[in-house]
């Protein structure tokens, strides 16, 4: 078994099979299926509705099944950043996988928990193609991130440095993984 580096991981293509005629034709016949999730929650800070991961994971079920698809969410920690793996798996064994960062290790559990759900929520409805969210046109990011970089708290300052010192150390030495090639 090789080690194998950051670099290479980035650069493989192990999100997916080599081969994906099946699982691409099995997708397209499904998203055909697809209906937009159901808007079943209302978030208070900004009094916009959105789909629950519940609503979503209802919306795509039976089109995915009937189709030979599957999907299988995971989390990983990596040092001190968690990331939801979000695979799609046809019957054939073919599958694609996509990884959507969480949050850095060391927030609190009910922090943790509300990133994870948006994590996987988000991840499964790009992976499948899913419609739910209103189309704000990236107005609420937009907002927040303009308002973030005008004053950010100490606790903001601390923690972008934090993922800068941890994304150099991490991007400079090899991967702690082995494989079986």
């Amino acid at each position: 078994m090789e080690k194998e580096t950051v670099e290479q991981i980035l650069t493989s293509s192990k999100d997916q099979t080599l081969a994906f005629d099946k699982i691409a034709a099995a997708l397209a016949k499904a998203q055909s299926e697809i209906k937009p999730a159901t808007k079943d929650a209302t978030n208070p800070a900004w009094r916009s509705k959105y789909a629950t991961l519940d609503s979503c994971f209802s919306a795509i079920r039976e089109p995915l099944s009937k189709n030979g698809l599957a999907i299988v969410q995971r989390t990983e920690i990596d040092d001190t950043l968690v990331v939801v793996k979000t695979m799609l798996i046809h019957t054939s064994g073919q599958f694609i996988e996509s990884t959507y960062p969480v949050a850095m290790i060391g927030e609190k559990p009910q922090v943790m928990g509300s990133a994870l759900t948006y994590a996987r929520r988000y991840a499964l409805s790009s992976l499948v193609g899913l419609t739910s969210d209103e189309d704000d046109d990236a107005n609420a990011a937009q907002t927040t991130m303009q308002n973030t970089y005008r004053k950010p708290p100490a606790q903001t300052q601390r923690a972008a440095t934090n993922r800068q010192e941890f994304r150099q150390e991490f991007m400079s030495g090899p991967l702690e993984r082995t494989t079986g090639r």
